[in-house]
């Protein structure tokens, strides 16, 4: 199978992590905290099932790389709910696309990963394209407030995780780098929840659970280690750079996947949905479009 189709797969798969997670933090859970710890809770049963596969790790310094993964991304998902918490979600969404920047400088220092001019352009076309798709036509994107510095720390946390992957992999295999991050992810993420205001604000939201609310974050957490155990593959096989930009195509599946059920299920989940928006995105999807056909070629 072609590396494209594999990179997008991840994309894909968090869309559907996204929309889910939007419609139990409406609907369910008042703490975007407690969503990040509760989501942890529910990674911890998951990631049961692969601690029977073989995990072997090739000396102790290949196998903190990826531990450093995990304790990076919970850094950069701890700032990014600081974000949220200080401006709208629809207003730092967008410059959450500057990860895709720090990944190309980061790969041409420490990777010496330089790719052809027509790839790059691509990579331009692409971004450009998922910043449009993300933004919420009237508004402004964000004004200058501290939760710029937050959004960015959180992009450039995670774009340092992309690197630590793929220095993990000429080590590991992909199975150990998915277990041994998340895993690492999980531990960072559930101490979150001893700190007094998160416990209470966290066990508050758990009494309030119900089966249905239950399904859908399990639904939603399944999705989401399912795209991170196929993005680190992908990573494998592939510049970090390219595999990195393809995960705008997000933006692309979630238009997809909220469109819908604006129409079909509007008590689910309602987007705005008039003539000028869907021009605005239908011009994003095709310059998105045109820079996955400069990766081809």
């Amino acid at each position: 199978m072609h590396w494209i189709i594999i990179a997008l797969l991840p994309p894909f798969l968090w869309s559907f992590m996204s929309v889910l997670h939007k419609v139990v933090r409406e609907k369910y859970i008042d703490s975007s905290m407690s969503l990040l710890i509760m989501s942890s809770f529910v990674k911890i049963v998951i990631l049961l099932a692969f601690l029977f596969t073989d995990t072997a790790v090739y000396g102790t310094g290949a196998g903190l790389v990826p531990v450093a993964v995990g304790l990076v991304q919970g850094l950069g998902a701890l700032c990014y709910y600081k974000a949220i918490s200080l401006e709208e979600v629809s207003r730092v969404v967008p410059l959450q696309r500057t990860e895709a920047v720090f990944v190309v400088v980061l790969a041409s220092v420490f990777l010496d990963e330089v790719l052809a001019p027509v790839k790059y352009l691509s990579f331009i076309l692409i971004l450009f394209g998922g910043f449009i798709l993300s933004l919420k036509i009237p508004k402004k994107i964000l004004h200058m407030s501290r939760a710029v510095v937050f959004i960015l720390a959180s992009s450039f946390l995670f774009g340092v995780s992309n690197i630590l992957i793929k220095l993990a992999s000429y080590r590991l295999d992909f199975t150990s780098i998915f277990l041994i991050s998340r895993m690492a992810f999980v531990v960072f993420s559930v101490l979150l929840f001893f700190v007094p205001g998160n416990m209470r604000t966290t066990v508050r939201n758990i009494r309030k659970m119900n089966p249905k609310a239950l399904l859908v974050l399990v639904g939603a957490e399944v999705f989401a280690t399912s795209g991170y155990f196929v993005y680190i593959y992908a990573l494998t096989l592939a510049p970090v750079t390219l595999v990195n930009i393809l995960v705008a195509f997000q933006s692309f599946f979630v238009l997809g996947i909220t469109s819908l059920l604006s129409m079909r299920s509007p008590h689910i989940l309602s987007e705005e949905l008039n003539g000028k928006i869907l021009g605005i995105k239908i011009f994003a999807i095709a310059v998105m479009l045109l820079g996955l056909f400069f990766i081809e070629r």
